[in-house]
């Protein structure tokens, strides 16, 4: 197989986006309303008040759990984060795609991009639309919360005959 997209670096771009689509998931389920004077710290298991009060609740610490919890504590939501795998293993679905974060910079590529992935499935345009411009900022707010932003990778780094590749195989 000679096309573009079977590529090993097409392929791990690919996984990164399906990571990224958790994390965007996972930002849009944080928002709390803001709870003026607390501050964000971390609990043990043990010293945690099981009769106490939470403003949010995250199941899960891999990249949608943490961007929930992020966002959330930004807010001045008190959170709560329940993991239930084994201390080192954690990471939840973003274990699977090289625990990678994608970005674009320009919002019309990444667009193009997700159409021509999407292949035979139907996607609206308004969501493919949303999701290229998250991309153009997830970058920000990655960097801001600490991401050297030389590990994202730049989803318009794909090029033109791996999204033909891509549409040829509708």
């Amino acid at each position: 197989m000679d096309q573009p997209i079977a590529s090993r670096r097409a392929f791990l771009k690919v996984g990164a986006l399906a990571g990224l689509g958790v994390l965007g998931a996972g930002t849009l389920g944080a928002c709390a309303s803001a709870q003026s004077g607390r501050k964000s710290e971390s609990i043990a298991l043990e010293d945690i008040a099981w009769d106490g009060e939470f403003d949010v609740i995250v199941v899960g610490f891999g990249a949608a759990g943490a961007a929930a919890a992020i966002s959330a504590a930004e807010a001045g939501a008190h959170v709560l984060v329940a993991e239930k795998a084994p201390e080192g293993s954690e990471g939840g679905n973003s274990r699977y795609s090289s625990q990678l974060f994608v970005s674009a910079e320009d919002k019309q590529q990444a667009f193009d991009y997700h159409r021509a992935l999407a292949g035979s499935y139907s996607v609206p345009d308004d969501v493919l639309d949303a999701y290229a411009e998250g991309l153009c900022e997830v970058r920000g707010t990655l960097v801001s919360w600490g991401l050297d932003q030389t590990e994202l990778l730049d989803v318009t780094d794909v090029t033109d005959a791996d999204i033909n590749a891509l549409a040829a195989n509708r």
